[in-house]
């Protein structure tokens, strides 16, 4: 029968469980790959990665100092040719 008081406990939607757990390590992957390019970025400005910003359009500037800035294409092509 369709009656859910008879069926066996289940631990809920299956892809919504998988989203949570996967998820959670993409943002932390996320997290780690921003900081490295951020301390590429920081290298390549010759700053401190605290001193940085993103302004979502791919770019990563020197806080106060827009004009000082470097494309996030540019730190992964550093990053590439200099590991």
């Amino acid at each position: 029968t369709a009656d859910t008081d008879t069926g066996p406990h289940c631990m809920g939607t299956f892809a919504s469980r998988g989203t949570h757990r996967a998820g959670n390590a993409v943002i932390q992957a996320a997290r780690e790959a921003r900081q490295v390019m951020l301390e590429v970025a920081a290298e390549e400005l010759e700053v401190n990665a605290s001193d940085l910003e993103t302004d979502g359009q791919g770019n990563i500037l020197v806080k106060g100092a827009p004009q000082r800035s470097i494309s996030i294409f540019d730190v992964a092509l550093s990053a590439h040719f200099k590991r």
